[in-house]
């Protein structure tokens, strides 16, 4: 496969490495300052807006190139593309559960 083919989908491995280094740095400030989340009430505000634009700058780079692989590789391409973006969810957000958390305490009386 020569490089014009085969570039959709380094450029859609690249984009997913991003999207897991996003969420790693989102993991990092969770784990920082979880428990201010907690009494705070939300995550809003705590993680820096900038690793969220990654996150979405990942996503949407990631949904061009497997547009881009279906019509410079083959048909079977963006089925790669989708297997990566299954891939980037082993990375677990901490954002999650911590917004789990903050529903559960609301739900008992325990925040604001």
């Amino acid at each position: 496969m020569s490089l014009d083919r085969s570039l959709p989908l380094l450029i859609g491995m690249a984009f997913a490495v991003l999207m897991i280094i996003s969420r790693l740095l989102t993991n990092y400030h969770c784990k920082k300052r979880g428990k201010e989340m907690v009494a705070a009430g939300t995550t809003s505000g705590f993680i820096p807006a900038w690793i969220s634009a990654f996150y979405l700058f990942g996503f949407v780079g990631l949904a061009v190139s497997c547009v881009w692989s279906f019509v410079a590789t083959a048909w079977w391409a963006p089925l790669v593309i989708v297997f990566l973006y299954f891939l980037t969810g082993l990375v677990h957000s901490r954002a999650a559960d911590i917004n789990l958390l903050i529903r559960f305490n609301a739900r008992q009386g325990l925040t604001k």
